[in-house]
């Protein structure tokens, strides 16, 4: 419970200073200059249970206060996008927080809009502190207006994160995203994106299962039509300068072997490779049972560097359903050899 020294803080003294302006305004004449949206809601326990408790920032002149423990979110407009600082000050008047960009060198910023329901801000890119995964968020995270009606983020080892960050420079960089729409089957979906932070050096293009490759630097926005089930996409970022970019033809900077997405699965489930330049050679994929029986070739021929990807349905050589169980996933290349699980549940 609240006592004479807990820290609290008065909203309504809030300022915000805009980076790209050079101007800083008091939190009411940033909701009228539509930098930051009315109202912000603050994470408050009332009674037994906890729930998103609006106050109004619009131009009160009474108090409104959040207590040192009180979570809250403060929606942006896109347009102000890491543009903003927000200053705190405590009642009397000492400054508690200020809060400013983050430090990543760069990242692409991925976003989803389908009617008025808008997945933002999955980023992916590089960070010279270290590998950073942004998980999705726990329900108490979740912003008030979102309600899971759709969802867009990376997967990474069977990971749904809102984003990812490599620690390592490299000269071709790939994330793997999924669009899932979830209540809003068989709406259309626009995907529009950022690349304000990428440096100009870098190639940036999405490849989407069944649909095309989209190069994000030539345009800024895609409509995916009638969306019914996950859309699978790749995103790509490699150097202009190097073998990817004169070829055209995306190369993987070492050997891999994914999970199986999905994993469990019921019907289907699809395994990526990727075999690096300079590499090329017989590549065989097969399923096995755990005591390492042969059930299924995926995969058997004479193979160029790139990325590729296999479907395994639950069948055996012979087209015959297999039961539920644990399966593996062999690769096998001269110079690599790998084994995922797989799970299969009828």
């Amino acid at each position: 419970d609240p006592t004479d020294d807990t820290i609290k803080v008065d909203v309504t003294k809030w300022r915000v200073r805009n980076i790209d302006s050079s101007s800083t305004v008091d939190i009411s004449q940033a909701v009228a200059h539509h930098w930051i949206q009315n109202p912000i809601w603050v994470w408050r326990k009332e009674g037994a249970s906890w729930h998103y408790k609006p106050l109004d920032i619009s131009g009160s002149s009474s108090h409104q206060y959040i207590y040192e423990w009180e979570g809250f979110w403060i929606m942006v407009d896109p347009s102000c996008t890491d543009s903003l600082h927000l200053i705190m000050y405590t009642e009397s008047g000492r400054t508690l927080l200020r809060a400013a960009r983050g430090g990543t060198e760069w990242f692409v910023r991925l976003s989803c809009q389908s009617g008025d329901v808008v997945d933002y801000y999955n980023q992916a890119g590089f960070s010279s502190v270290g590998e950073k995964r942004f998980f999705e968020p726990a329900r108490e995270m979740d912003p008030p207006d979102q309600q899971g009606r759709m969802h867009l983020y990376y997967l990474k080892d069977g990971e749904k994160l809102a984003g990812y960050f490599y620690n390592t420079r490299q000269d071709v960089y790939v994330w793997q995203v999924r669009l899932d729409p979830v209540e809003m089957r068989g709406k259309d979906f626009r995907l529009f994106w950022d690349l304000s932070t990428v440096p100009p050096d870098y190639a940036v293009k999405l490849k989407i299962s069944g649909e095309t490759e989209i190069d994000l630097r030539t345009t800024n926005e895609y409509v995916l039509q009638d969306v019914q089930k996950p859309v699978d996409m790749e995103l790509f970022v490699y150097a202009v300068t190097s073998p990817v970019a004169a070829n055209e033809n995306l190369v993987p900077d070492k050997f891999f072997l994914s999970n199986a997405i999905p994993n469990p699965f019921n019907t289907s489930a699809t395994i990526k490779f990727g075999i690096p330049a300079g590499e090329g050679d017989f590549v065989t994929v097969e399923i096995t049972d755990v005591s390492g029986r042969h059930i299924r070739t995926l995969w058997n021929r004479a193979t160029e560097p790139g990325y590729y990807s296999v479907v395994w349905d639950g069948t055996d050589d012979a087209g015959n359903p297999v039961p539920s169980g644990n399966y593996l996933c062999r690769i096998v290349h001269p110079k690599f050899q790998k084994v995922t699980h797989v799970v299969l549940i009828r």
